[in-house]
């Protein structure tokens, strides 16, 4: 006995021998085990949630879970004991009985092996089996022999007569027959209230517990004629409910349903058979309470309900359904007045740290502690709690006496030291500007490793120089401290195009471009401007401009004046010049600057009942954009197209396109954003949007501004939902030369389509279309190239599937004219094809133009170097050539774009004649009034042909220029071309030598050599000369035998080439 802690055996030996029985719960001598049996079992399905104590041998016959739930109070050397039998094991069939807490007892090592190792020495969960480790069927616990303190010589498994349990059976059946004899004392009616004649039993059945113990004394006849029985009030430690069933022998019970009852209950119901020797369980209704049938056999069979209590029996086998934990408690002579224990509350901290430990504590003795999740926490029999996985556990301290059971309990939290998600947002920042960083964890503090490089408050980062630092988001709570960094490097992200140089170039107006540009030239405003000189914006008041509609709304009001950086600058840079050459009735623009330099853009316009025509991803791909990223965004709940593109002086522009607009028959403002201008859906009056900046922050910033001005008049939705992103675009196009460049990005699988290009062959011509049909490759881009030769300009549309999926317009520079017509009448002017011939030396500038105009002033004709006036670099040519006629004096000037003052552009004057004539101008020719160094051609905008009329009476002037090229080849090259000069070597010569010549053109010409002594010509060749320098070998063989004098020439119809002499000595 001193091997275990069993006081209750004591007592119930002592209660036998005085005959005091009910001086405690009938069901004590169990020990509070879930199954308590005084000889076999046989365990086929399913499961016990409390410990099982087994007389004699265990069949294992199936899968079996034992202890699921607590491994009970029975204890050996402080080791609770989930599984005891004091028999033997027979291994019959099945997998495994898994004792899932505490330990094992067997009495009996007949055919067992204990493995307290694995085969390999490892500690792993011990095993009994009936041969190796992992044979089927075992005994498995979940716990190893070093986590429980175990082996086989230190409180081994094999271990018997732990419990008397002869003698406590003997008790409990003395116990069973003396409850018996009580007289029934349980109020019953039946389902409608009423009181009814026991020995006529009905179907339902009602009973209304009162204070003290309740007896209903049945046959078994009458139990199974009852099939519900329901509780008027729920049995506790002051109303419990005692069955004494007289079911002599066997008893096939057809278990009743209880109504109004649960498992907390179940410990204040006793079942007891005290006079049945099998008792087969039957029916599909839960038993809620003890079966208390210590003469029985008992088997559960066909019955896959639970037992929401104790079973003790001589012996049971269970082949279906569940055993939960609910042991018979009450003390059957006290019940109704006795007080059950008084026990405070928990004292004690209510959180702990994973993987620390506190120490509760209650002031009353003798009391159990337990943890309703082990998995959370732990708790040690004196109040010690660990801490095993975050989340909240109930501590519960369990104090009982023979009335009952008094239990408190504390909620402990366990925290486990806080953990940083990543830190999300872009790893760079522009100088000057913001970027906002965001964490998911919660109540952190952001800091920088580099104030001087980034500074950051709320996640919000400030690029103060160049430079990386590290972003920190630091999170502290009880159990620690967390962090997190983020790599963050401010850069110079440039500027980006102001909105006052752009607006109009994606449609046919090449001409309104030309005049843009040159008027621009002349006034000094090529350049992004100079924002020093400006006033800054102020945006028109909202709650002035309207009552309450968008009917009175400037989109000048819609515009913010004011960004979250106070740092930026906003001014007005408006092209007022827009309004009468597009369609739109009202345009703003604000340019956001910093320190001088622009870094966001608002380019808005009116329109009624159609969208803005020129749209920033067709303008600009005109200019020598490429797109490098199309996604679309949320900005104040509406879906955007959002898209960057890349120019060509490598920087790079954030953009967000999107259209408000108001119908009378809809109180909200639509809301529209779409690649595509043929995807916009027209409507009453229209506010478009263009914004661009150095970011997407910026650009996004700006928006949701805009938006929230728009909030402040009506709510906002989307007009349609639709794909904001074309599956197949344009990456980038443009004019080069006579060819259409362009790079496609196809995301579909392999793609088949057409172009439909829409030509100009000059600027007087009609729009002629043609299609021409394509196939991509599957998901990756595709480039290609669409000859056009010197035509002017060209829209090209590509279809997939019969669908628009994108457009783009592309031009050559255009020619166009200017003059004042107060004293100027324009006659003709017009452009023709040239048609030439390619020559890798030269840039070609298409098409040949004429002008006739009466004046007494001037006109200037004029050409584009490029589509949409973008500057050329034409570093690389030395001359430009050209074809004129006309009268008075041409002047021609280059227009540089970072020349600001008209009069510092570099220019030259030739005089012209009526007769078209052939120009040769070496560019170093071309000289400024103020700058004296040779002209550096980088950033060519245009050529300006400007005839004055000098006498300054009304007169006709005419201008022709054709053929119009710059050459990478020198003036004093060419010209030397036109020498007529005939080099000769060896000379003297022995009859063969070299004829040198130069030729400014492919040219077929007639080599004649005459005899002068005798006036003969003695050698003729065809020589097939080529552009530049040419050389012609020579070999009289023996035509000659004597020293003679002979003179070489060489013509063409087109004229002929200085004779020249050689002599000639043949040889001997």
């Amino acid at each position: 006995m001193s091997k275990f802690l069993y006081s209750g055996i004591w007592l119930a030996l002592f209660c036998t021998i005085t005959g005091l029985v009910s001086a405690q719960s009938p069901t004590a001598p169990a020990l509070q085990f879930n199954i308590f049996l005084e000889k076999s079992a046989r365990l086929s399905s399913n499961e016990t949630e409390g410990p099982i104590a087994i007389g004699e041998e265990l069949t294992l016959d199936g899968n079996y879970q034992v202890a699921i739930k607590t491994a009970g109070s029975f204890m050996v050397n402080k080791t609770a004991i989930g599984l005891l039998v004091n028999g033997k094991i027979i291994y019959k069939s099945g997998n495994s009985l898994q004792v899932n807490n505490g330990y094992v007892k067997i009495g009996d090592p007949d055919k067992s092996k204990v493995w307290y190792t694995d085969k390999n020495g490892a500690y792993s969960p011990i095993q009994i089996t009936s041969g190796d480790y992992n044979s089927s069927p075992r005994i498995q616990l979940q716990t190893s022999a070093d986590k429980l303190g175990v082996s086989a010589s230190d409180n081994p498994v094999f271990d018997k007569e732990l419990i008397k349990f002869d003698k406590a059976m003997e008790t409990m059946r003395n116990s069973s027959l003396e409850i018996s004899k009580n007289k029934q004392t349980a109020e019953l009616t039946d389902a409608n209230g009423k009181p009814f004649d026991v020995k006529n039993y009905p179907d339902q059945v009602k009973i209304k517990l009162a204070i003290g113990v309740n007896y209903l004394n049945i046959t078994g006849n009458d139990l199974n004629s009852i099939s519900v029985f329901t509780f008027e009030n729920k049995p506790d430690a002051d109303h419990v409910l005692v069955v004494n069933i007289d079911a002599n022998k066997t008893f096939n019970w057809k278990v009743w349903n209880q109504a109004g009852i649960g498992i907390d209950q179940c410990p204040f119901i006793l079942y007891n058979f005290y006079n049945t020797e099998t008792l087969k369980i039957e029916g599909d209704n839960t038993i809620e309470g003890t079966v208390f049938a210590p003469l029985a056999d008992i088997y559960k069979k066909k019955n896959s309900a639970n037992i929401e209590g104790q079973i003790i029996g001589l012996s049971f086998e269970q082949d279906a359904g569940e055993n939960h934990h609910a042991p018979f408690s009450p003390d059957l002579s006290r019940v109704g007045n006795c007080s059950k224990p008084a026990v405070p509350a928990i004292t004690g901290a209510a959180s702990v740290c994973r993987s620390a430990s506190i120490t509760l504590a209650n002031t009353t003795a003798s009391g159990i502690w337990s943890s309703s999740n082990t998995a959370i926490v732990t708790v040690s029999a004196g109040g010690v709690v660990n801490g095993i996985a975050a989340g909240i556990a109930t501590i519960s301290y369990a104090v009982t006496n023979s009335c009952g059971t008094t239990t408190v309990t504390k909620d402990i939290t366990v925290n486990v030291p806080p953990s940083v998600a990543a830190i999300t947002g872009s790893n760079t920042v522009c100088l000057g500007l913001t970027a906002t960083l965001s964490n998911a964890t919660a109540s952190g503090v952001w800091s920088s490793s580099n104030t001087a490089v980034a500074s950051v408050i709320g996640g919000v980062v400030v690029g103060e120089s160049l430079g990386t630092a590290n972003i920190i988001y630091t999170v502290t709570a009880a159990c620690g401290t967390a962090s997190n960094s983020f790599s963050i490097t401010v850069q110079d992200c440039g500027a980006v195009s102001s909105g006052g140089t752009g607006g109009l170039e994606s449609q046919s107006l090449g001409d309104a471009v030309a005049k843009r540009l040159y008027q621009s030239a002349l006034n000094g405003t090529l350049q992004q401007p100079a924002y020093e000189s400006l006033k800054p914006f102020v945006a028109s008041n909202i709650q002035k401009a309207i009552s309450g509609t968008m009917a009175s709304v400037s989109v000048n009001s819609l515009v913010p004046m004011q960004l979250s950086n106070t740092k930026l600058k906003s001014y007005l840079t408006t092209p007022t010049d827009i309004i009468g050459i597009t369609n739109a009735k009202e345009v703003v623009s604000v340019d956001y600057t910093l320190n001088g330099s622009c870094k966001g853009v608002v380019f808005a316009t009116t329109t009624k009942a159609a969208i803005y025509d020129h749209t920033k991803a067709v303008c600009d791909r005109l200019k020598g954009a490429q797109v490098v990223k199309m996604d679309s965004v949320i900005v104040n709940g509406m879906g955007l197209l959002r898209f960057s593109l890349k120019y060509e002086d490598g920087h790079i522009e954030n953009i967000i396109s999107f259209s408000a607009s108001i119908n009378p028959a809809r109180n909200t403002i639509a809301i529209q954003s779409n690649w595509l201008k043929a995807s916009f859906i027209p409507e009453e009056t229209m506010y478009n949007f263009q914004v661009w900046s150095v970011s997407d922050e910026l650009s996004t910033e700006i928006t949701g501004k805009i938006l929230t001005q728009l909030q402040q008049i009506a709510a906002i939705e989307p007009l349609k939902k639709s794909g904001l992103l074309p599956d197949t675009y344009f990456v980038s196009a443009k004019r080069e030369g006579a060819n259409l460049e362009m790079m496609v990005q196809n995301n579909l699988a392999g793609t088949s389509g057409y172009f439909e290009l829409q030509e100009k062959a000059n600027e007087q011509s009609a729009v002629v279309s043609r299609k021409v049909p394509f196939n991509f490759s599957a998901v990756q881009s595709n480039s290609l190239q669409l000859p056009v030769s010197d035509a002017f300009e060209t829209t090209v549309k590509m279809y997939v599937n019969n669908q628009l999926q994108d457009e783009v317009f592309l031009s050559d520079g255009a020619w166009s004219v200017d003059y004042n017509p107060a004293n100027t009448v324009l006659n003709k002017f017009e452009t023709k094809n040239d048609n030439r011939k390619t020559v890798p030396e030269e840039l070609q500038l298409f098409r040949n133009a004429y002008v006739s105009a009466n004046t007494n002033a001037y006109f200037t004709m004029l050409k584009l170097m490029r589509g949409g006036g973008l500057p050329k670099d034409i570093t690389g040519y030395q001359s430009m050539k050209f074809n004129a006629n006309g009268n008075g004096t041409l002047k021609i000037t280059l227009v540089k774009q970072s020349v600001k003052n008209w009069d510092d552009q570099y220019f030259l004057k030739i005089p012209l004649t009526n007769t078209p004539k052939d120009y040769l101008i070496d560019l170093g020719e071309f000289s400024s009034l103020v700058n004296k160094n040779r002209i550096k051609p980088d950033d060519i905008n245009a050529i300006v042909f400007t005839v004055t009329n000098s006498a300054g009476t009304t007169s006709s002037i005419t201008q022709s220029i054709n053929n119009l090229a710059f050459s990478k080849e020198s003036v004093s090259y060419i010209r030397s071309l036109t020498s007529k000069e005939i080099k000769l070597f060896p000379n003297p010569s022995t009859g063969k030598f070299n004829c040198v010549f130069q030729s400014d053109k492919d040219i077929q010409l007639q080599l004649n050599i005459t005899d002068a002594s005798k006036g003969i010509v003695i050698y003729r060749k065809t020589v097939t000369a080529v552009k530049g320098s040419n050389t012609v070998s020579v070999d009289l063989g023996t035509t000659l035998q004597t020293l003679s004098v002979c003179i070489l020439n060489l013509g063409a119809e087109d004229g002929s080439y200085q004779p020249n002499r050689i002599l000639i000595q043949p040889l001997k």
